[in-house]
């Protein structure tokens, strides 16, 4: 991509590599790799002034509407 002169790399990341949860450590290392690597290359490696971007999309919880509703929405607490 640098020698032909740009380029995106998308790496997707989970809000998990941030977190200790035994039962999920290959994932959430892995993960957590996977956003280093992509810090690594977007600095480290300078692809920047070749014109390539390197990314990395790490999403959170995400509630989605159930089928009879139109929009998500928070729970009531007492």
């Amino acid at each position: 991509m640098a020698e032909t002169g740009g380029g995106a790399i998308n790496n997707l990341g989970s809000r998990i590599a941030r977190l200790g949860i035994p039962v999920a450590a290959l994932y959430s290392s892995s993960k957590g790799a996977a956003e280093t690597l992509t810090r690594a290359w977007a600095w480290a490696a300078g692809f920047g002034p070749s014109g390539v971007r390197a990314n990395a999309i790490s999403p959170g919880v995400v509630r989605a509407p159930a089928p009879d509703e139109t929009e998500a929405r928070t729970p009531a607490t007492s």
